[in-house]
C-alpha cells in the first residue's frame, strides 16, 4: 500500500441487471454470452435513487469446456463502458472510460450431498483501455460461492470474490488489491430454460488513481436462459 496518503470513503447505491444466455454446443462443450446494465444513484439526489446515473453498460461472448469437476471458460469479445462512481462533485467531470478485458476462467465445483454446492473460479483479465493515454493491465478474480438448494426449484447462496492486479502493468497508484465484493441471494427455476436471480450485494473499491476507496451498495437481478437442452 501507498503511505502517506489517507483514504477517504465514499457511499452510494447502485442495481446491477444481467441476462445472461448459453448454448449447449455436446455434452462438454457450450457458448455462453451476458449483457449487462448497471445504475447508480446521481450525486444531486442521494443514495436513494439508485437508478439515476449510468454506471456500466458490458457484454461478454465465449465458450466453456465443462468436466466432472471443472470447467474452463474463455472469453475473447469482452467490453465494458464504465462511468466514473459518483462519490464527490469533482466525479461529476471525469469521463467514461471504455476497455475491451478478454478474459480466462477456472471454476472448480464440489458437490455436497444431499443439497449444498461449493465452486472455487481463479481468473485472469487482460484490460485494454480504449484511451491511448491508460496503459493495458492485468488482472486477476479469485471467487468461493456456496449454494444451498431449497425445494426442488428454489436456491439461496453467498459468494466473495477478490481482484488484484496482476502483470503486465499496473495501476498509477501501484496497490496491488483493486475490489472485494459479496454477494448474497436468492434464485429460482421459472422454466426448464430460464432462471431468475436476485440478490444483495457489497464492494469494498479502490478507486483507479488514487489510494481511495467506494463502499458500494447495489440490488442484483441475473436472468440466466438456456437457448437449448
Amino acid at each position: 500500500m501507498t503511505t502517506g496518503v489517507q483514504a477517504q470513503t465514499y457511499q452510494h447505491t447502485a442495481v446491477w441487471s444481467r441476462i445472461a444466455p448459453a448454448y449447449t454446443l455436446t455434452k462438454n462443450w457450450s457458448l455462453l454470452g451476458d449483457a449487462s446494465f448497471r445504475r447508480q444513484n446521481n450525486l444531486n439526489q442521494g443514495v436513494f435513487q439508485a437508478f439515476g446515473a449510468p454506471l456500466v453498460w458490458a457484454g461478454r461472448v465465449g465458450a466453456a469446456y465443462r468436466t466432472s469437476h471443472w470447467q474452463y471458460s474463455l472469453f475473447p469479445a469482452v467490453f465494458f463502458y464504465t462511468y466514473p462512481a459518483l462519490g464527490t462533485a469533482a466525479d461529476l467531470k471525469r469521463t467514461p472510460v471504455a476497455e475491451w478485458r478478454p478474459t480466462a476462467l477456472a471454476e472448480w465445483t464440489l458437490e455436497l450431498p444431499p443439497k449444498s454446492t461449493l465452486r472455487f473460479r481463479v481468473g485472469y483479465e487482460y484490460r485494454l483501455f480504449v484511451p491511448a493515454e491508460l496503459a493495458d493491465v492485468g488482472r486477476m478474480r479469485f471467487r468461493a460461492l456456496w449454494r444451498r438448494a431449497v425445494g426442488a426449484r428454489t436456491y439461496g447462496q453467498i459468494w466473495n470474490e477478490s481482484l488484484v492486479a496482476a502483470p503486465p502493468n499496473f495501476m498509477a497508484n501501484g496497490n496491488r488489491f483493486e475490489i472485494n465484493r459479496t454477494n448474497l441471494a436468492v434464485g429460482r427455476t421459472l422454466s426448464n430454460i430460464s432462471t431468475l436471480e436476485a440478490g444483495y450485494q457489497f464492494t469494498h473499491r479502490e478507486r483507479r488513481s488514487l489510494v481511495e476507496f467506494d463502499d458500494e451498495h447495489a440490488l442484483t437481478l441475473t436472468l440466466y436462459l438456456k437457448l437449448n437442452q
